[in-house]
């Protein structure tokens, strides 16, 4: 079977977390998530699929994807070469929504995020397939987020909880049901916890608001059990975790008030100061499964803040334009790293994308077909090479887009 074939497979496979019972049970064998045996049959609250929802409809969309990346004939660079490849930007279907965000996508390019209404509606947990966009349920239609997503199509984000604890509870969607994790802390009257990411043994990272002291601490789900992670000082953010079980975001560190440090956590619990390149600040966003960690680090004297590589216990600032800032979201496989520069207001943001020491802006890098469309921001990047962004539309509102890379040539 050719490489292609095997992740639209693999693709189409992935489909099962938002079906129903029924179809998900056709697929059991090949689409369970190694680490996931925990959950059980009969332990998830059944979700019915929304009325808009349709695995043969999500299948079609993923195959017409794939076939489209498939049939894509090799383009011009047109002087934009760039490790021999243009992108082709595909906007996910925002329809008559308000708002909406995508912060995640897998191998086999399904994007999670939220949408809303309008301002005072409910947000809703969302995934989009190809040309589709699909809700994610929620209990009695209350609000929730997807914020991560594995290559097996678990899901992980937050939902809105009422009753004895009133307030957020992490949550994971996975072949037609949703699980709500357990809490680190269940003697917490509102609490507000939040699952980010899941890794594809099934552990999951996460962040837990204390109300009493209004600390954020970092949270590790391992077969469904939550633990907390120390920090160096007081807070720490969990931010992404890779399949070795390495954890990476960043804590408050002794002495550094308002400030925090990028931060390692170990599988045994361990918490790892990275530093930063000289200043007093720095975070980490994404960690691949070499051990690369990708992030943001303020330079000597807090002078500004650069995209920021850990790498076998050294720190690196990646290029930026004289005279701007800038930080590296995330990284995938093959070392290319995703992110953003900024000079000034948020409207000067522009996406990036960085091999190696070289960086280059993500919409100078676009086929014919996509030039124009200006991407002021990149959120994730998947081992195929595409890349999740955001485009800023004239009224504010953020326009998802999904970046597939397209060989090209020089003429």
């Amino acid at each position: 079977m050719s490489t292609s074939m095997t992740i639209l497979k693999r693709a189409v496979l992935a489909v099962v977390f938002l079906s129903s019972t029924g179809t998900a049970a056709a697929f059991q064998q090949e689409a369970d998530a190694p680490g996931l045996e925990w959950l059980g049959e009969g332990r998830g609250q059944a979700l019915a699929p929304p009325a808009s929802f349709n695995s043969a409809d999500v299948a079609q969309e993923l195959r017409r994807a794939e076939m489209d990346r498939i049939g894509s004939l090799p383009v011009s660079c047109h002087g934009r070469r760039q490790q021999g490849v243009l992108y082709h930007v595909r906007r996910l279907a925002i329809g008559d929504v308000a708002y909406a965000e995508a912060y995640a996508l897998n191998d086999a390019g399904l994007v999670v995020g939220y949408t809303s209404a309008g301002d005072g509606i409910p947000t809703r947990p969302t995934v989009w397939a190809g040309a589709g966009r699909y809700d994610l349920g929620t209990p009695a239609g209350v609000a929730g987020t997807a914020y991560g997503i594995g290559d097996s199509g678990a899901v992980v984000g937050r939902v809105r909880v009422v009753g004895p604890q009133t307030g957020f509870a992490p949550v994971l969607w996975y072949r037609g049901s949703r699980w709500i994790l357990r809490s680190p802390d269940p003697a917490n009257p509102e609490p507000v916890t939040v699952a980010v990411a899941i890794n594809r043994h099934g552990t999951i990272i996460g962040n837990h608001n204390t109300a009493a002291t209004d600390d954020n601490r970092a949270v590790i789900w391992r077969r469904g059990v939550p633990r907390f992670l120390p920090s160096l000082a007081s807070s720490g953010f969990a931010n992404a975790i890779n399949d070795a079980g390495l954890v990476v975001g960043s804590s408050e560190y002794p002495g550094g008030v308002f400030y925090q440090h990028a931060v390692l956590w170990r599988p045994d619990g361990r918490v790892v100061d990275l530093g930063t390149i000289g200043g007093s600040d720095s975070r980490a966003f994404d960690i691949n499964n070499k051990g690369k960690i990708v992030g943001i680090s303020t330079l000597a004297d807090d002078a500004g803040a650069v995209p920021a590589v850990w790498y076998r216990g050294r720190v690196i600032g990646l290029p930026v334009p004289s005279g701007m800032a800038g930080a590296a979201r995330a990284i995938n496989e093959r070392d290319q790293i995703v992110g953003y520069q900024i000079n000034g207001p948020v409207t000067t943001r522009r996406a990036m994308t960085w091999y190696g020491s070289t960086g280059y802006r993500l919409d100078t890098l676009l086929d014919d077909e996509s030039r124009g469309i200006v991407i002021n921001d990149a959120q994730d990047i998947n081992d195929r090479g595409q890349i999740l962004a955001t485009s800023i539309l004239a009224n504010g509102i953020p326009q998802p887009l999904l970046l597939t890379p397209r060989p090209c040539y020089r003429r």
